[in-house]
């Protein structure tokens, strides 16, 4: 007798890789919606650019919103102004972002007041001229007028009358008038002892190199502004004698005419110690 045994077949699962190659898909699916999303939304990005762009060229070089309707200037008295306008010619109605800084300001420092200049836009009408004036330090006497001078030796203005509290010079011919002469003469009447000073009738300028004092009848020849302090020693030691006339424009090897004291004198090391 023969016995059979018979085996039940077991369903099959489904493969393992299936769910594997859907999830792949989907991911997939996903990366290529995202990739086309940020590319939809860089091209949105770049057309919003492109059209800011266009629409701030238009207004800046196109439209009436942004023009030259007023031009200002600070920093100076109002008597100036007329010139610095006419010096800085910057063009009424005209786009402001056309406006040639640059070329203005090299114009505008030109006008004899004007020591430094700059130049803003003050958006959206207003184009502003900030100048730094010169101050005068020193009045040169030329003939009749008197010309104001700044610390750089710089010509501001020429007046009939000598403003008050301004030192003033006697300006010798065309070295004497020239710019080098009159920082010299500044940097020398800065430098004087008041000792000397108060005693000064006239300060005559020469010359970059000659500069010289009157002192009531005697004269002071005080050259030009190298070593103030040792001039200064030797000219008051000297002026303590009777010498009409005193050059210390050597100051270590003077010269004295007239009185009784002699024609050179070494004052320089005594004075020195």
């Amino acid at each position: 007798m023969t016995t059979r045994t018979t085996r039940f077949a077991r369903p099959r699962s489904a493969p393992a890789s299936a769910p594997a190659r859907g999830s792949a898909q989907d991911r997939f699916d996903r990366r290529v919606g995202a990739r086309r999303r940020r590319t939809w939304k860089l091209l949105g990005v770049l057309a919003l650019l492109v059209a800011l762009g266009a629409g701030a060229w238009w207004a800046l070089w196109r439209s009436d919103w942004l023009l030259v309707e007023d031009v200002v200037v600070t920093g100076t008295e109002e008597r100036w102004h007329t010139a610095i306008l006419e010096a800085a010619d910057i063009p009424m109605s005209e786009p402001m972002v056309e406006v040639d800084t640059g070329t203005a300001e090299s114009a505008v420092r030109e006008v004899a007041i004007v020591r430094e200049v700059s130049i803003a836009r003050s958006w959206p009408h207003t184009m502003t001229i900030q100048v730094t004036p010169r101050e005068p330090v020193l009045a040169a006497r030329e003939g009749s007028s008197f010309a104001l001078v700044d610390v750089d030796g710089a010509t501001i203005e020429t007046v009939s009358a000598l403003p008050e509290k301004l030192p003033s010079v006697v300006a010798r011919g065309s070295a004497g008038s020239s710019p080098q002469a009159y920082q010299s003469a500044y940097a020398v009447l800065s430098a004087l002892p008041e000792t000397i000073a108060d005693q000064a009738t006239e300060i005559e300028v020469s010359g970059s190199h000659m500069i010289t004092l009157t002192l009531g009848e005697r004269t002071l020849v005080w050259g030009g502004p190298e070593e103030p302090e040792l001039k200064a020693e030797v000219a008051q030691a000297l002026l303590r004698t009777d010498a009409t006339t005193i050059d210390v424009s050597a100051p270590r090897t003077p010269v004295t005419e007239g009185g009784s004291i002699g024609e050179e004198t070494d004052t320089a090391d005594g004075a020195g110690g």
